[in-house]
Formats: structure tokens, C-alpha cells, sequence
């Protein structure tokens, strides 16, 4: 098999190649689901399982049918199995809150995913007849009963992004309550240390003491390369311009978000 150079093996150990094959049919309900025993990942895409697009000036949005949607530029992983290699790609568990902005752009939404979600198994996909499938396993050791049992409970999601004149497949994830993912949480969180050595140190080292700070909490994307004055953290006070999940909506009017919901917080000077 010829693999271009930006496809990487999968670092995990031979996995059945049982896991990786479409299902044998669709029922009404059909969705893409976990099998918190076995692992295994398995069912359709629906049109509601991908980015809600054109939510702003009160539009009431809208999807993309799955089977318009590319996969293979997202299958760039090579997956060893029992009975050779497939290509997929990663499976990530996000905190609450933390879904991509469906404005961000194709290349912004590849690098959020790694960077802010947690590598939790492997999926290909394909289309056939019956629709967009997904099909793959957990294998991340580390995974409690009790993150297995919320990741069953919910749905596998998508992420579609326009590019070269189509939608695009960007990556597979689950939303989980942030609880959950306290390690991926505590990646991203500021301590009161952190605050300190951030305005005594670096850019800030030179500000008077009564130097104005503004506390961003606009939840817009993140460079990798400011990641280190950009911390994500599971509760805020304000809602700024955060597209929370469909499944947790929220009282704009009452400036309110869920709890768990995760937010960017930046020191900006004011000028």
C-alpha cells in the first residue's frame, strides 16, 4: 500500500480487524455509537451529528448531509490490525463546551482537535448505500468504567469543514462532562502560580503595576503558538461568543453557561 507522507501508524497495539468493518445495515435510528463492554464503535452519521453552519444574525442554521462529505483527506492514520493495516484516524473526547467554533477554518480545526481533545481509540469511515459509517474501538488504557459507561451514553459527532469547493471530514469526538476529563482539563489550566510568573515574566515583565489587563474569555481559536498565554478552563462567568453543544443550550439574556463549559481566557493589555 502507498501512503502519502503526511499518513503516521497508529501507536497502539494490533487491533481486530473485525472493528474497522462497516455495519451490515441501517435502522431508522441508526447512530454512531459505544459499546461500553467490547469498545467497539460502530453505526451512521446523521445529517444532526455534524457542525450546525451560518448561526449568525439569528439564522437557525444549518447541516450537511454526511454523504456529501469527504473522508478520505481524514483518514490519515495507518492502523495496524490482525489482518494488515486500515486507514482511520484518531477518536477524541472533548470537554463540554470545548467543541470547535463552526466558523474556524478547515486548517484551524485539524490542529484543535489534537490540542485540545483526548486521544480516547481509533475509527475509519466509508460511505455505501446506506450512508456515512463509522466504524473503529476504544484502546485508550487509561479509560475509567465511568468515562466508558458516559462515552456509550452519548453519541460520536463530526466535524465537516469547507475546503477546495467541499466538506471535508476533520475528526470524530465525543463531548463528555468536564469532570470526566480532569487530566485533559488540568492540560490546560492556569494556577495562581501561573498567573504570577505570566505578568512578572516575559511580556508583561516590563508593565507599571496599574498597567490596565483585560480578561478575554471570546472562546475564538487559539494559535498553538500562544498556547502559553492561553489556558481553557472548565468554568467562566461570562459567555462571550462560545458555541456551546446543541445538547446544552443556555439563556444568553441571563449571561449564564453550563457548568463545565470551557472557555479561553487571554491577559490582553488595554491600550
Amino acid at each position: 500500500m502507498t501512503v502519502a507522507s503526511h499518513h503516521y501508524t497508529a501507536n497502539a497495539n494490533v487491533l481486530d480487524s473485525d472493528a474497522f468493518l462497516p455495519p451490515s445495515c441501517r435502522s431508522h435510528e441508526d447512530r454512531v455509537r459505544t459499546d461500553a463492554a467490547t469498545g467497539r464503535v460502530l453505526g451512521y452519521l446523521r445529517p444532526s451529528d455534524g457542525p450546525t453552519f451560518g448561526l449568525a444574525g439569528g439564522s437557525a442554521g444549518t447541516t450537511v448531509d454526511p454523504l456529501c462529505v469527504n473522508v478520505t483527506p481524514g483518514l490519515d492514520t495507518l492502523i495496524t490490525t490482525d489482518q494488515g493495516e486500515v486507514l482511520g484516524m484518531p477518536l477524541y473526547a472533548l470537554a463540554s463546551g470545548s467543541v470547535a467554533d463552526p466558523s474556524m477554518s478547515y486548517e484551524a480545526a485539524s490542529a484543535f482537535y489534537p490540542m485540545l481533545g483526548q486521544h480516547i481509540g481509533y475509527v475509519t469511515a466509508g460511505k455505501n448505500g446506506e450512508g456515512l459509517w463509522v466504524a473503529g474501538v476504544l484502546t485508550d488504557p487509561t479509560l475509567t468504567d465511568e468515562q466508558r459507561q458516559a462515552v456509550a451514553a452519548t453519541t460520536v459527532r463530526a466535524d465537516f469543514r469547507r475546503k477546495d469547493d467541499e466538506y471535508q471530514l476533520v475528526a470524530l469526538y465525543v463531548v463528555l462532562d468536564a469532570p470526566l476529563l480532569s487530566g485533559l482539563v488540568r492540560r490546560h489550566v492556569l494556577t495562581k502560580g501561573d498567573i504570577v510568573r505570566m505578568l512578572t515574566t516575559g511580556m508583561y515583565a516590563d508593565l507599571p503595576d496599574d498597567a490596565l489587563l483585560l480578561l478575554n474569555a471570546e472562546g475564538e481559536p487559539v494559535p498553538v503558538s500562544t498556547v502559553e498565554q492561553v489556558r481553557f478552563l472548565p468554568t467562566s462567568t461570562s459567555s462571550g461568543e462560545l458555541y456551546p453543544p446543541a445538547a446544552t443550550p443556555y439563556d444568553e439574556a441571563s449571561e449564564e453557561i453550563p457548568a463545565g463549559t470551557m472557555c479561553a481566557l487571554a491577559f490582553k493589555p488595554v491600550n
